[in-house]
C-alpha cells in the first residue's frame, strides 16, 4: 500500500517508486542514521563503526547500512543487538551481495528490515549500489562516513545526501588525518559537520531539529511492552 512507503523517502525528487521490503517496515519512519564507509576498514575504523552502531541504537536511532564488507557489516553487527537496522540493499531481495552475508541479511529480516527497489528477479548491475546509496540518504536523517578513501563508494552517499539536503557527519579525527582531503573539503567546503563522539553527534542532530530531544524520549521498555500488546 502507497500509505507504508516511507514519509522521509517522498520528498527526494528522484526516489524510487517501489520498495521491496522485508521486516519491520515501521522502522524506516522512525528517526535513521546511516553509517557507512570503506570495504577495507582498518581495525580502529571497524570497531568505531560497531560502536558507533550500538550507542545510537541505544538512543533510539535506528542504523541504516549497506551489507557491503567492512563499515557497513560493522554499523549492521552494532545495530543487531537491538533490532534496529535497516539494510539497503544492492540487489533484489532474493539475492544478496557479497553472497557470504546471506545469513547477516536473512538475520536483519528477522530482527530489523531490509530494503531493496531492485526488482526481484533482475540482474544485479554495478550501478545499482550508488543508486542504492541515494535511496539510503533518502532515507537517512543523517549519513555518517565512518572511514573511507579519496575514492570510496560511501562518498556517493555523502554527496547524494548533501543534494538531498540531508546532514553528512564526518569523524573529527578524519577531518585532522593530515593523509586524507575529503574529510577537509566536506567540512570545510561543502557543508558537512564534524563530530567528536556520539554525544557530540547527538546534540547536532537536535540542534538541527532532526531528532526529538532525549528527555523527551520514552524509555524503549515502555513501548516494546506497548507494542507487545497489540
Amino acid at each position: 500500500g502507497g500509505h507504508l512507503y516511507p514519509k522521509r523517502l517522498q520528498d527526494v525528487q528522484d526516489g524510487p517508486e517501489f520498495l521491496f521490503v522485508r521486516g519491520d517496515v515501521r522502522l524506516l519512519d522512525e528517526p535513521i542514521v546511516s553509517v557507512v564507509g570503506t570495504r577495507h576498514p582498518s581495525s580502529e575504523g571497524r570497531g568505531g563503526a560497531k560502536d558507533l552502531a550500538l550507542r545510537l541504537t541505544e538512543r533510539h536511532v535506528v542504523v541504516a547500512s549497506g551489507l557491503a564488507y567492512g563499515i557497513d557489516e560493522a554499523a549492521h553487527e552494532g545495530a543487531l543487538s537491538a533490532g534496529r537496522t535497516v539494510a539497503v540493499i544492492g540487489t533484489p531481495l532474493n539475492k544478496t551481495y557479497p553472497r557470504e552475508h546471506r545469513v547477516l541479511q536473512q538475520l536483519i529480516s528477522e530482527t530489523g528490515v531490509v530494503v531493496s527497489q531492485f526488482l526481484p528477479g533482475l540482474p544485479v548491475q554495478r550501478w545499482n549500489f550508488p543508486i542504492r546509496n541515494a535511496t539510503m540518504s533518502g532515507l537517512s536523517i543523517a549519513t555518517v562516513v565512518v572511514e573511507a578513501g579519496e575514492t570510496s563508494g560511501a562518498l556517493i552517499q555523502a554527496r547524494e545526501s548533501l543534494k538531498q539536503g540531508r546532514c553528512v557527519f564526518v569523524p573529527q579525527k578524519a577531518v585532522e588525518n593530515p593523509s586524507l582531503q575529503w574529510p577537509k573539503n566536506y567540512v570545510h567546503h561543502k557543508g558537512a559537520k564534524a563530530f567528536r563522539d556520539v554525544d557530540h553527534l547527538m546534540q547536532q542532530l537536535e540542534s538541527e531539529d532532526l531528532i526529538k530531544s532525549m528527555s523527551d524520549v520514552r524509555p524503549r521498555s515502555v513501548l516494546t511492552y506497548v507494542t507487545g500488546m497489540q
